[in-house]
Order: C-alpha cells, then structure tokens, then sequence
C-alpha cells in the first residue's frame, strides 16, 4: 500500500482527493520537528511539502522507499 506523507498544510481537496485513492495511506503531519520528519519518512513512497517543511539531505537518506517528492 502506497503511503504519503503531507508534512505541510496543502488544499484540504487535495488530501480528499489523495485520501479517496484506493490502498493509499496518507499521513497528514502538519508542523512536524525535523527530528519528527526524519522519524516519518522511514517508510513513506512520497512526501508533499510547501515551504515549512525543509527536506534535507539526512531526510532523504531516511526516506529508503521514496519514489516521489512533491514541492509547491
């Protein structure tokens, strides 16, 4: 099952419409410490941010199932 992580306020449409996907997973973790991201990505398939959240180096080194990251 496909998980996403929105680590950043996005239109509530937008994590509806994700939400609706079958066997997707979304987790909404709006505000989230980068010690907290790090912790979240381990085994997530994408991760939609904004600008709050900050995807570093160490971030995606934690990120072993990434397949897409999203950035508005």
């Amino acid at each position: 099952m496909p998980k996403v992580l929105v680590a950043d306020k996005i239109s509530p449409t937008g994590v509806a419409l994700l939400k609706a996907q079958p066997g997707y997973e979304v987790v909404e973790a709006y505000g989230s410490t980068p010690e907290q991201v790090l912790t979240l990505v381990a085994d997530v398939d994408a991760i939609l941010v904004r600008s709050e959240t900050q995807i570093t180096r160490e971030v995606l080194a934690a990120a072993q199932r990434l397949a897409v990251f999203w950035k508005k």
